[in-house]
Order: structure tokens, then C-alpha cells, then sequence
């Protein structure tokens, strides 16, 4: 028995009689695409030497079910098939964003190709991340006298990354007399946000006295 296949169609055989109707089905992870919606078959019927049936083709398919979202990702899909080279959406949890090579986002589309893997579509990275927790406030302001490094961009607030403040000139925080202070996106029941909360304080001018040597008769000289 022949098999002929035509745009991924499975015929049993090559030749039929003028009436026979065939029910088409495409090769595996092919589908009908018709009016938008996939199926699994057409009817075409054999008339005065002519096969009677619209003119679908078969177009293969992936299933976003066998795509697994990350702990904290959610999937965006209307359908559970998709074309290959479509695109769909997986969305990170509130407090969660994707973090890429060279960007962060809290969303990320994502294609199957032809062989059933599936990509991130990046214009610089094809691989898919996972979800990673953030602060979802921005970092206290520098207080006054101070400066901090920081640029307001969402990898400055991903979990574990640091800001430093650092007083001016021959400023120091009030509070201990350091130069600069370290504060840092942690985990706090559950919640990212910026740590110690009472570490800054208002920079003031100090005089150091570890300038000062005294001489043998008590006396202090510079």
C-alpha cells in the first residue's frame, strides 16, 4: 500500500474512485489551521476525476502545555496549540520580574520552533529565564550631605543588589561618624525591600581628633 503525502496530508492510498470520500488527517504535530481554529481532519470528496475540499494545508503545531512556566511565572495563552514561530506570553508573579543578560523585564514572550523547543525571544538572548524577586519600592533618597549610586533602573533593584551612600568631602553620617553605608534589596518575611531602614542619617561636618598627636607634657599639637 502507498502512502503519499502532500503538505503533511496522509492519503492510504494514491488512487480512488469518482464519490469516495476521504477523511484527511495531517502528520503528527501537524494540525488543519481553518477559520483560525486547529483540527485534527477534512472530509474530500473524489468528483469527475477532482477532489472536492477547501484548500487547507496542514501546519505544524506546538502545545504550550509542555511548556513549563518557571515556580513564579504564569502563562498568557488563548489556546493550548499554536503555529510554530508564534509567540505567547509568560508573565512573572507580582514581585517577580525576568532577568536577561543585558535587560529586565516582568514579562516575556516566548516561540516554539520546528523541533518543539521552545525560546525566549530576545533580541539578544534566546534562552528562558526564571523569575527572580525585586524591590518594588525605589531605595531611600541620599540624605543630606551624601550621594548614592544609583541610576533607577530595575536591575539596581533585584534581590540582593546593594546601593552605597557616601558623604561628601569631610561629612560623615551622624550616627556613627562612617563615610558611607551599604543598604541592600533583602528578604524580609517573605517581601524584598531595602535594609537596615535606620542606617542613614543626615551627613554632618565632623573634626577627626585621630589628627591630633599630644606631646609628652599633654600638650596637644597637630
Amino acid at each position: 500500500e502507498n502512502i503519499t503525502n502532500v503538505n503533511g496530508i496522509t492519503f492510504p492510498n494514491n488512487y480512488f474512485g469518482s464519490g469516495t470520500v476521504l477523511t484527511l488527517a495531517c502528520q503528527k504535530n501537524y494540525k488543519f489551521l481553518v477559520d483560525m481554529k486547529f483540527r485534527d481532519t477534512i472530509t474530500s470528496t473524489c468528483q469527475e476525476g477532482q477532489w472536492l475540499h477547501e484548500n487547507y494545508q496542514c501546519v505544524q503545531v506546538c502545545n504550550t502545555s509542555n511548556y513549563l512556566a518557571g515556580p513564579n511565572g504564569v502563562l498568557n495563552v488563548s489556546s493550548a496549540l499554536i503555529k510554530v514561530g508564534d509567540v505567547f506570553e509568560e508573565r512573572c508573579r507580582e514581585g517577580y520580574v525576568f532577568r536577561h543578560s543585558s535587560d529586565v523585564k516582568d514579562t516575556m514572550q516566548v516561540s516554539c520552533n520546528s523541533s518543539n523547543n521552545f525560546m525566549g525571544v530576545l533580541s539578544s538572548n534566546s534562552s528562558i529565564s526564571a523569575c527572580v524577586p525585586y524591590c518594588k519600592n525605589d531605595p531611600p533618597l541620599a540624605p543630606y550631605g551624601a550621594t548614592f549610586n544609583y541610576n533607577n533602573t530595575m536591575k539596581e533593584k533585584l534581590a540582593n543588589a546593594s546601593i552605597t551612600y557616601t558623604c561628601n568631602g569631610t561629612r560623615r553620617f551622624w550616627v556613627d561618624h562612617s563615610q558611607s553605608k551599604v543598604m541592600r534589596c533583602s528578604n524580609m518575611s517573605g517581601n524584598y525591600v531595602w535594609t537596615p531602614m535606620d542606617a542613614l542619617s543626615t551627613c554632618h561636618h565632623i573634626c577627626d581628633t585621630s589628627a591630633y598627636v599630644f606631646d609628652p607634657n599633654g600638650r596637644r599639637s597637630k
